[in-house]
């Protein structure tokens, strides 16, 4: 085979892996480049696959965050954790700041800890007051939302 062919073969198999990858959920740049590199894809062929990509409209970063911090809250989630799993996808920090600044906007943290706390005291029931409290604030705490609205939130649920 000739290098032209090979490196069109390349490309087709680059643009075939991430096809399969957009199947499951939309990906970031940084994702999509990454996994690329992981198949062993030489960096002139992940370069152009994923500008074909993005010529295609199919990688955008602040679309991909938009729908991110959108399935995030429906958890719910804390701001603090999905702008964190952001920046751990290659998101840049102008991006995450504006898109969270927008979900901000229609997001009650303390309505989504008090949800939370509903679906979550069952488990709790029959345990010591104290360590069911300090199980809940744990649990929160991990979900993401702030020590604030979690302190202030358990406090008006007594």
């Amino acid at each position: 085979m000739t290098e032209p062919e090979d490196k069109t073969l390349s490309l087709t198999k680059a643009k075939a892996v991430v096809h399969r990858l957009f199947k499951f959920r939309l990906r970031s740049e940084h994702e999509i480049r990454t996994k690329l590199k992981d198949k062993g894809f030489p960096p002139e062929i992940i370069g152009q696959t994923i500008a074909f990509f993005i010529k295609c409209e199919m990688i955008d970063d602040a679309v991909f965050a938009k729908a991110w911090i959108g399935s995030r809250l429906n958890k719910p989630m804390g701001l603090r954790r999905i702008k964190q799993e952001l920046k751990e996808k290659g998101i840049a920090d102008e991006i995450i700041t504006d898109e969270l600044g927008k979900a901000k906007s229609d997001y009650d943290e303390s309505e989504a800890v008090r949800t939370v706390i509903k679906r979550r005291s069952r488990i709790y029931t029959g345990l010591d007051p104290l360590k069911a409290k300090r199980r809940m604030e744990g649990y929160l705490i991990r979900r993401g939302f702030s020590t604030e609205t979690i302190y202030k939130t358990l406090k008006g649920t007594r």
